[in-house]
């Protein structure tokens, strides 16, 4: 709950369930993405070494997703990564709970943080099916390479976020218009990092292109216990 305005008679307006997101520009993406994209390529045509073994049922069409344990492999390009994607989850974390690990006395050097990471290809055809993370508290997306999406094709390979308050379509009217979108959709660029609550249902459209288009995601929960 946060207040939102404090009106002269004292009556005090509030915010209630909010869903906190962030995105920024990762300084020096050009240089990152560079080396990160031959990587990922390369590791692509290896499947058996480096290909996901489990079988999913909302990845569809021509989409490899690769073991979730990307950012423990040995190269620079991903160790800077991680340092980028870990970064803006601390942060995230401390300000959404600024309030209450000041209250208890937590500190971030002392907590424990678990993570899962991994890298998709999507081609010609390719989309990822609605779907959310479990058993973690915040997830990413990271763009490295938007691809050569087809112009013919609307929010073409775009990442949508659906609003987690069911009720919130049940009716329409000129009092709710901020309210009333349902999705958020959020256009790849190259260098682009978000994060949001694992809670939230994600999906990703339909891509259409000639050039690959490649994203890296991560999961993170965090726990007592220093990491």
């Amino acid at each position: 709950m946060r207040e939102t305005a404090r009106m002269p008679d004292g009556r005090v307006h509030f915010s209630l369930f909010e869903t906190p997101m962030v995105g920024c520009m990762v300084p020096g993406h050009e240089a990152l993405n560079a080396a990160l994209v031959p990587r990922f390529l390369e590791m692509e045509r290896d499947p058996v070494r480096y290909g996901d073994p489990r079988s999913w049922s909302n990845k569809f069409g021509a989409l490899f997703e690769s073991r979730w344990d990307l950012f423990e492999q040995p190269h620079p390009a991903i160790a800077m990564l991680r340092e980028h994607c870990l970064a803006l989850v601390y942060e995230t974390a401390a300000i959404v709970n600024e309030e209450f690990w000041a209250t208890a006395g937590v500190e971030l050097a002392g907590l424990k943080t678990l993570v899962e990471s991994w890298f998709h290809v999507t081609r010609n055809g390719g989309w990822h099916g609605l779907h959310k993370h479990a058993n973690n508290s915040w997830s990413g997306v990271y763009f490295v390479r938007r691809g050569s999406a087809a112009p013919a094709y609307p929010k073409n390979g775009f990442l949508r976020l659906h609003d987690p308050r069911p009720n919130i379509s049940m009716f329409h009217d000129m009092a709710m218009i901020p309210f009333s979108a349902g999705v958020i959709d959020i256009e790849p660029q190259d260098g682009k990092l978000i994060v949001f609550p694992s809670w939230l249902a994600h999906e990703v459209l339909p891509y259409f292109g000639d050039e690959p288009r490649i994203t890296v995601a991560f999961n993170v929960s965090i726990h007592l216990g220093a990491r």
